[in-house]
């Protein structure tokens, strides 16, 4: 159902919800701000175990390596991953182009804080690759280089994850920390400083003090190990992906063995329906575990692996800015357009891959009610455009062509609208369901969901992070068509249908969809005494028709028996039931009995409606008599056609022949 832009629910919330939902926001944010340890994030409930160490006087704040949001330029202090090419205490960093620079802008002291390990293990559900790389720790700098083919072991690992539609994809982050060395002030200072020859560069010439030593220190390298495993479950029901999203809750360091989680990933792992990827920072080149219990048995053996091979896997940074001699003003690193260029490229890279997951499994989907292959690929190709347009762009920047990175302006959403339902995510919702139906689970599934996701992980003033309203305007994009009845055919067989179906009435338009709506007793000229079956094709307009749904039910040759359902199709809720026939047919349960086919219908929109009424009329057996008429909809339009003829009973005539006979608007 989603979050308002202030981070209130949406309209389907109680107000009960939304003071509690506030309140617990609000200390979310008081926790994060006090202690930065580790913090429960995620699309779902998840757990966290923690065990925190001292911050040295004279520093500020450091993180221990788990931010609980991104922590872009613009904050104090951030934690990124350790680069791969290394870097010392104190060095500069480009924040824009992720790299470090030789030179050191400032006075300090190395010191080091290392009394006993500190463990941090928690369990993300992830929508998409941009959340990926944010729960990875991976940060906008190491994203960009790797947009630039330069990209870490880490973004090489996330980038390789398979986020889809058909699946659920959980991330499992354990670290353990040894300790860290940090940046102490140096001597009687009470705080790190700028050495005087940055002060001074930095006074003359910003832009070269930028060239020289970045926009940030190196303050706290740490020390221990990592790993993240990405757990992908073969799941789309709604209603077991929300069991497994609530089994992560409780779940402790490595599983506890009686863990609600880990018998889930058990027994996705029994049924194949689990794939787990590893990436492990620490340790002595340990080879990385391949099933279930293997992955277990690494996140137990993690702290010995961190104390026996310690791996220097993330490093704090500081901005220049913040200290005490910084000259008046901030040091401007990333060009305008940075961040959000760098997000959106990551939302259209999932998309696409969801193109390409329908394309892949196209039984997989809702199909050819407003989206189908052929329109799919058309939105493929305008994603596939907005992804060379900003990997062109980059380049750009990246030769100095350019000095800003123009903030793509397609939302992921406008493509997100014009996906198809995966067919297991609500098993109730059928091809020929009504369209509002269809529509509310599209907006559920590719709108709510993600801005849901998106709200909690970057923050509800985030421009991703939808309110109510603009939801509803992203609902009024998705396109739905109605089914209609197009055309139909009466077929016969012998009375036993062991023969070969003939078709002896067929009118409309044929399409590939051909549903059979009753069966009944009839003659044929071929047959003579015969099976005969009603079918209708079926299409989809912008308008619904006026037949929107049947059923046929059963009883005895005289009707004093329970009527029992025998067939249904399409859709019945807050429709029109009416009886359009009644004839002799065959029934498991009454054998040679009586049946009535009754329509469902919206008599609103019969006037756009190929089907504008119908009439049941009914004869001797020999059809020599006048036909009377029985019950009837709608009027006669002059253009009319018998659907079906089948062995009835009437009033007048007793036992006898009757037909259906639709009316239907003109050409």
């Amino acid at each position: 159902m989603g979050y308002d832009r202030n981070g209130d629910p949406k309209s389907k919330r109680s107000k009960k919800f939304l003071y509690a939902s506030i309140g617990a926001i609000a200390l979310i944010v008081i926790i994060v701000a006090v202690v930065v340890v580790t913090t429960l994030r995620g699309d779902s409930p998840k757990a966290s175990s923690t065990a925190s160490s001292a911050t040295p006087n004279g520093n500020p704040a450091i993180p221990n390596g788990n931010p609980s949001t991104p922590t872009f330029i613009g904050k104090a202090t951030r934690v990124t991953e350790y680069p791969p090419d290394g870097i010392e205490l104190g060095q500069g960093w480009d924040g824009t182009r992720g790299h470090q620079k030789s030179s050191i802008g400032i006075l300090f002291e190395e010191k080091s804080a290392g009394l006993g390990q500190s463990k941090t293990e928690d369990y993300i559900k992830v929508t998409d690759k941009s959340r990926l790389m944010q729960e990875m720790d991976i940060s906008a700098e190491f994203q960009y280089s790797g947009i630039n083919a330069r990209g870490s072991a880490k973004f090489s690992f996330a980038s390789k994850i398979d986020i889809s539609s058909t699946s659920q994809c959980f991330i499992a982050r354990a670290k353990v920390q040894n300790g860290r060395i940090y940046t102490a002030p140096h001597s009687n200072d009470k705080q790190v400083k700028l050495s005087p020859e940055a002060v001074e560069l930095a006074r003359q010439d910003k832009d070269e003090f930028y060239r020289v030593y970045g926009d940030s220190f190196v303050s706290a390298i740490h020390s221990g190990a990592e790993v993240y495993a990405s757990m992908t479950f073969d799941e789309q029901e709604k209603s077991k992906v929300q069991e497994l999203e609530a089994s992560v809750e409780g779940s402790g360091w490595g599983f506890s063995a009686e863990g609600t989680f880990r018998n889930k990933m058990e027994s996705y792992s029994k049924q194949s329906k689990l794939k787990i990827n590893y990436y492990q920072a620490g340790g002595s080149g340990d080879p990385l575990p391949t099933d279930v219990a293997g992955f277990l048995s690494k996140m137990n053996e993690l702290p010995e692996l961190a104390q026996n091979a310690p791996h220097r896997y993330s490093m704090t940074l500081q901005r220049y800015d913040t200290l005490p001699n910084w000259p008046a003003g901030t040091l401007e690193s990333r060009p305008s357009g940075y961040l959000e260029t760098i997000q959106r490229y990551f939302e259209y890279q999932s998309i696409f891959a969801e193109i390409n997951n329908v394309e892949s499994n196209p039984d997989d989907f809702l199909l050819g009610r407003g989206t189908d292959l052929d329109e799919l690929e058309k939105t493929k190709e305008a994603v596939r455009a907005e992804l060379e347009t900003i990997e062109n762009t980059i380049a750009d920047f990246e030769l100095g062509e350019i000095d800003s990175l123009p903030e793509p302006n397609i939302p992921d959403y406008d493509f997100r609208v014009k996906m198809p339902l995966p067919l297991r995510y609500d098993p109730t919702i059928k091809w020929e369901d009504d369209a509002e139906n269809i529509r509310d689970a599209i907006k559920e599934f590719w709108v709510e969901k993600i801005s849901d996701s998106r709200c909690l992980a970057r923050g509800f003033s985030h421009a991703s992070c939808l309110d109510s309203d603009q939801i509803e305007q992203y609902v009024q994009q998705i396109t739905v068509n109605h089914v209609v009845v197009v055309g139909g055919r009466q077929q016969v067989n012998a009375l036993n249908s062991g023969s070969r179906w003939l078709t002896t009435i067929e009118w409309g338009e044929k399409t590939n969809r051909l549903v059979e709506v009753t069966t009944f007793r009839t003659y044929s000229s071929n047959y003579k005494e015969s099976q005969g079956k009603l079918e209708f094709y079926i299409g989809v307009a912008d308008k619904p028709g006026l037949i929107r749904g049947w059923r046929q039910f059963a009883t005895s040759l005289d009707s004093s028996a329970k009527f029992i359902e025998q067939r249904e199709w399409g859709h019945f809720d807050n429709l029109e039931e009416v009886t359009a026939a009644d004839f002799r047919c065959w029934s498991p349960q009454y054998k040679d009995g009586h049946c009535h086919l009754n329509f469902f219908i919206d008599s609103n929109v019969s006037d756009t409606s190929l089907i504008q009424g119908w009439r049941y009329e009914a004869s001797t057996m020999n059809s020599a008599a006048p036909w009377i008429l029985q019950s009837s909809w709608g009027e006669s339009t002059g253009e009319e056609i018998p659907v079906a003829t089948f062995r009835t009973w009437s009033p007048q005539y007793t036992n006898g022949h009757g037909k259906l006979i639709f009316a239907l608007s003109s050409p």
